[in-house]
């Protein structure tokens, strides 16, 4: 498997220990883990609470899972979600026994956002929004970032690329037709 078609885990929220840890499994594995897990009725889009228990041992802890088909994912892959308990122990053992299923790897830092951009749920210049939300500490730049994350800047070249390509193909036909 290529590190693109392998389906990858991490923690997508915060340092532990927290209230709340937000787990993201992202690929063509994703909603098999998450029944492996316990999750027998996914539903997409909407948060379950599910008793994270594996067959045959013990229950790590109880979650809200969130099944997203890849159509309505930001990565453009089935995703689910696990909004477990933010205990080091909790996230611990839910990693161990990811370890121990071989379609699943963890994920390299960036990677969710790097499926986003590869298929089509971002652009560059949303993923550089992100990046800038991610570092912002003022408000200007909060505000700034949201805007590239919206795609208001994506918008506005498109807009000067129709322009361009206007004026270019005004340009070409009046060469062509320059003696008429």
């Amino acid at each position: 498997m290529t590190n693109n078609s392998q389906t990858i885990y991490a923690l997508s929220s915060g340092a532990l220990p927290a209230a709340i840890a937000v787990v993201r499994i992202s690929g063509t594995y994703a909603f098999e883990t998450a029944r492996l897990l316990g999750a027998e009725s996914l539903i997409s889009r909407k948060l379950v609470l599910t008793k994270i228990q594996p067959a045959g041992q013990e229950i790590i802890d109880m979650a809200l899972v969130c099944a997203f088909p890849k159509k309505q994912s930001i990565t453009g892959e089935d995703l689910v979600e696990l909004h477990l308990h933010g205990s080091i122990a909790v996230i611990d053992e839910l990693f161990l026994f990811f370890s121990s299923i071989k379609e699943l790897r963890p994920a390299e830092p960036g990677e969710f956002t790097k499926r986003s951009l590869i298929n089509g749920k971002m652009d560059i210049t949303e993923v550089e929004g992100l990046a800038d939300l991610l570092a912002s500490e003022t408000k200007q730049q909060r505000i700034q970032s949201i805007k590239l994350l919206k795609g208001e800047l994506s918008e506005k070249y498109a807009h000067w690329r129709q322009k361009l390509i206007k004026a270019r193909a005004e340009m070409e036909a009046s060469l062509d037709f320059s003696d008429e």
